[in-house]
């Protein structure tokens, strides 16, 4: 009886040591896996810096024209943002007399998504429009000025 009790204690004194051992393996793993991610995630990063570079460079005629597109833009885009504001405020304050509040924030931000996705598209057509016509950056800034 005796020898059953000693075997049955060192069986569980393996099993925990086992188990901690396994836990000790896992949690050096996880370490090192999230010490690789995030070291890829910053190679990731830096090479994208660097084709953002590579573009604008390339692109010089492009890249000079930037700074002249957000020339008296700020007054405009401070009354874009407060009509959005207080169009976000009308909705939420109309669709939560018909709906719980949760509901109505997750449909305005599915409508904000897919606004914000449409515009994409729409840009990006109107834009390969532009450049089909034969527009070039210089024509582009002559018609902004």
């Amino acid at each position: 009886m005796n020898n059953m009790v000693s075997h049955d204690s060192r069986k569980a004194h393996v099993t925990r040591n086992m188990e901690a051992d396994m836990k000790g393996r896992l949690q050096t793993a996880l370490q090192k896996q999230t010490i690789t991610l995030s070291t890829w995630t910053w190679v990731f990063c830096f090479i994208c810096i660097i084709q953002t570079g590579y573009i604008l460079y390339m692109n010089k005629d492009v890249t000079k024209t930037i700074p002249l597109w957000f020339v008296n833009r700020w007054k405009n885009c401070c009354d874009a943002a407060e009509m959005i504001a207080r169009l976000y405020q009308w909705c939420y304050g109309y669709l939560t007399d018909y709906m719980h509040p949760y509901v109505v924030i997750g449909i305005m931000t599915l409508a904000s998504i897919g606004i914000l996705i449409g515009d994409f598209f729409y840009s990006e057509m109107y834009l390969i429009r532009l450049v089909r016509s034969g527009m070039t950056a210089g024509s582009i800034t002559k018609l902004s000025e």
